[in-house]
């Protein structure tokens, strides 16, 4: 829901409020050297490495909206709303910091609140705001108070702060600080981040010169920069279709359909997977779905299943352990879904890869060594790092999540695939993790269990 704002600008009269990017990063760290600011917003020092995982975490929390303000051209402060109540999502938290001096006492934080605020009345539909502040902190009081009409609701003498709340003033006040009428809204724009867009034009020369390996490559980098991106998802969908990774194919497109519902071409890459997995009849009846959801598009889902119908009997020839992972394929995005939500997607599915391996007999972990070995790993020299070997149960490596931070649910699902369809889906659902991680995780976790698998020959 507050994914809206990912590639959306907000333009105002004297500041605009832009999305809160990577390359940001930096520049907030430095603000919040200060121990003033830190104070002031009850923040916590924290490294430049924990300021890059707390900016993800933000910026994939559906429950917070966050905008870097903007002047000219440079970066001053902030302003978020929290949905902190999930059973009431119409009701937000509203907080504003203006980090650079020579941008207070100019309205600036007026304009930034006042926008916020209205932009989350008409998209996320939020009726009412609360804002917490300090009792000496006169300015943000007379803020909220004076100039956006909040009423005082209580006072809490352990926090010495008052919370204030909106009121059926609050949102013709916000328009009066915009200087809109009551039939405009603040102007939004498309946002583009230049880091992800100069990569996307890299992924597609890449592809378009056929060089599906390099176009994954890069956008392995742009899911790893953005694993929302459904776009980077479908484009590294369909390379990894033509290199035959026909499960990280549909994963991909699964995920840019999760992420995105309205992606027109997500269903098209799950179909054309499906059809590569042997699963045909899964794949007309999808290239149907999408037809009839994408008007827009009916032509090519239609040609396409044409196509998929004449050549039925051009499939892969389907192995035992092929046999087992198109069974579980399905639950294997599933899980994905929920690595690639969580703040810390990369060292998750390390773990998840562990839990997994950790279920193995000896002969399993030697079946999916020779099937890593069989995707092409067996030309790569990894040597494990020493500290990767200290614990053949459980590998060290750097990033990795303890296994505990998996869901139960996660948990659960692994075990009853394992009951319903026997050890071989065990090892075709580790083989299904592990392709529909990115390349370079790949390469880690391939150093890991290969070390495994040779100490425990």
């Amino acid at each position: 829901m507050t994914r809206l704002n990912w590639t959306t600008s907000l333009k105002l009269p004297g500041c605009a409020l832009v999305p809160y990017r990577a390359s940001h990063v930096a520049t907030y760290h430095k603000w919040m050297q200060s121990p003033a600011l830190r104070a002031a917003t009850a923040s916590e020092p924290l490294t430049l490495e924990e300021e890059v995982a707390n900016q993800r975490s933000w910026r994939d929390d559906e429950h917070k909206l966050t905008f870097l303000i903007q002047v000219s051209g440079e970066l001053v402060g902030d302003v978020n709303l929290f949905l902190n109540d999930a059973e009431d999502l119409t009701r937000g938290e509203v907080e504003v910091m203006v980090a650079v001096e020579s941008a207070r006492r100019k309205g600036i934080a007026a304009q930034a609140v006042a926008a916020l605020m209205l932009y989350a009345a008409r998209h996320l539909k939020v009726t009412t705001f609360v804002a917490k502040i300090a009792k000496d902190n006169a300015a943000s009081l007379a803020l909220f108070v004076d100039k956006l009409k909040f009423a005082k609701q209580s006072f809490s003498e352990a926090f010495n702060e008052h919370t204030l709340e909106s009121t059926a003033e609050t949102l013709p006040a916000c328009r009066a600080v915009l200087q809109l009428s009551a039939d405009d809204f603040v102007v939004e724009s498309k946002s583009v981040d230049p880091q992800l867009e100069a990569l996307r034009e890299s992924g597609n020369k890449a592809f378009a010169c056929k060089d599906f390996t390099r176009a994954c490559e890069i956008y392995d980098e742009l899911v790893e920069l953005d694993g929302r991106d459904a776009t980077a998802r479908s484009n590294r969908s369909v390379s990894r279709l033509k290199l035959g990774e026909y499960f990280g194919a549909y994963t991909d497109a699964y995920l840019a359909r999760h992420f995105d519902p309205h992606f027109s071409k997500a269903p098209y890459r799950m179909a054309h997977a499906l059809a590569f997995m042997g699963r045909v009849d899964e794949a007309l009846a999808l290239f149907d779905k999408g037809a009839a959801e994408f008007p827009e598009q009916a032509k090519a889902y239609k040609e396409t299943k044409a196509q998929v119908e004449a050549g039925r009997g051009n499939v892969p020839a389907l192995s035992p352990p092929l046999v087992a992972a198109v069974k579980v394929s399905d639950e294997s995005a599933k899980w994905d879904v929920e690595i690639e939500s969580s703040p810390n997607s990369r060292g998750l599915r390390f773990a998840a890869m562990s839990y997994i391996w950790d279920q193995l007999s000896g002969k399993e972990r030697h079946a999916v060594f020779e099937e890593f070995s069989r995707a092409g790993f067996q030309d790569s020299a990894y040597i494990p790092a020493p500290e990767a070997l200290d614990d053949a149960k459980a590998p060290v490596i750097p990033g990795m999540a303890d296994v505990n931070e998996l869901s139960k649910e996660f948990r659960e699902s692994v075990k009853a695939l394992v009951k319903a369809y026997g050890p071989m889906a065990r090892v075709a659902g580790l083989s299904l993790v592990f392709e529909s991680a990115a390349r370079r995780d790949r390469a880690v976790a391939a150093e890991v269990l290969i070390g495994m698998a040779r100490t425990l020959a």
